[in-house]
């Protein structure tokens, strides 16, 4: 009878042991969770959805929600989510969500760069350019995007369209394109070609400030498509409002700068941003010299491959001004012009 007893105890020890042991496994291998556990992983998981509820809206608000990529990373993360089985997965499914914000991030550029090919592409001065093949770059940042060309092949609205586009706004890629028989090509590259013409496009940049630096102190010599101004006294003409004075050449040179013209000279000196100028009875002085009047002669140049007649259009209200008190303003549009640059003395205060 004692072995009986003993029998039975001992088979049900075994049965509680196999028991245990198979809730281990189970458990270890994610087939059942703990009431506390249980709480975790829906937490995990809410939180989940809540992360790919912010992806969407962001591929949404960026226009990627329709690019296969991002749907894909996206729906594949989902599915990683509903998977978690223990807190043990948040690392696989943080790893998993930084795929997702990399590829949305590619997605972006892709689309990005996209639109400002389309640009380009249709870009007039692009379409007529029939000359050897010409390379030109497309750089974001900080201040902004901007287009660096040697040669102006892309036209100032395209420019000023590009920097001003919404779906542009923290582009942040150099872009490398050739244009050649009015048709645009985008220069592929890889890492390590990508960082070589990273470096010539910041070397690029920073020549472009200096030039344009020396230009707007007058220190360099400009050569342009221009125009070539003479503001000129009512003929017999002695009362105030029939003499050209100091504020009409500064309305002129006014109006020419905003034109966008690079270089200007009144009466054979280069103006800069200390220039300044004075009617003393029948004489002016700009800089510190006197210069020839009635005519006074002003002289502007726009960048290469821009129109003179933007100049000429930029004077018109100050020609209307003119011609209604009788005084005269000639002006004549130029397809080269080249201004040399000032002396390098200081102006001296007036």
């Amino acid at each position: 009878m004692a072995r009986v007893e003993f029998s039975r105890l001992l088979s049900s020890l075994v049965l509680v042991f196999i028991t245990l042991d198979s809730l281990v496994l189970a458990r270890a291998n994610g087939l059942i969770r703990l009431p506390q556990e249980l709480s975790q992983v829906q937490r995990v998981r809410q939180g989940a959805q809540i992360v790919v509820q912010q992806y969407e809206e962001w591929a949404r608000q960026t226009q990627v929600g329709d690019d296969p990529q991002v749907q894909q990373a996206l729906s594949r993360w989902q599915a990683e989510a509903h998977s978690v089985l223990a807190v043990v997965d948040v690392a696989r499914l943080i790893s998993q969500s930084r795929e997702v914000q990399q590829t949305i991030s590619r997605a972006i550029e892709r689309r990005q760069r996209n639109i400002i090919v389309d640009m380009l592409a249709a870009d007039p001065g692009v379409r007529r350019w029939w000359a050897p093949t010409v390379t030109f770059y497309v750089v974001g940042g900080t201040p902004g995007i901007r287009v660096l060309q040697q040669q102006a092949v892309v036209t100032t609205p395209t420019i000023e369209a590009i920097a001003h586009r919404p779906e542009l706004a923290g582009f942040a890629q150099i872009l490398e394109l050739e244009v050649s028989q009015g048709r645009l090509r985008l220069v592929s590259q890889d890492d390590q070609w990508q960082r070589l013409q990273q470096l010539q496009a910041e070397m690029l940049i920073l020549q472009h400030s200096l030039d344009r630096i020396k230009q707007l102190a007058a220190l360099s010599a400009v050569t342009g498509p221009g125009v070539v101004v003479e503001a000129s006294d009512r003929p017999g003409g002695y009362l105030w409002d029939e003499i050209v004075h100091e504020e009409d050449i500064e309305t002129i040179v006014s109006s020419l700068a905003d034109a966008g013209a690079i270089g200007i000279e009144v009466g054979g000196v280069r103006w800069n941003a200390q220039s300044w100028i004075r009617c003393i009875g029948p004489v002016i002085v700009v800089n510190g010299k006197t210069v020839s009047a009635n005519p006074v002669v002003v002289r502007a140049v726009l960048p290469v491959g821009q129109d003179p007649q933007r100049l000429v259009e930029a004077l018109s209200a100050v020609q209307r001004s003119f011609a209604q008190l009788g005084k005269r303003l000639a002006i004549h549009p130029e397809r080269e012009l080249t201004l040399p640059a000032s002396p390098t003395t200081t102006p001296t205060s007036p």
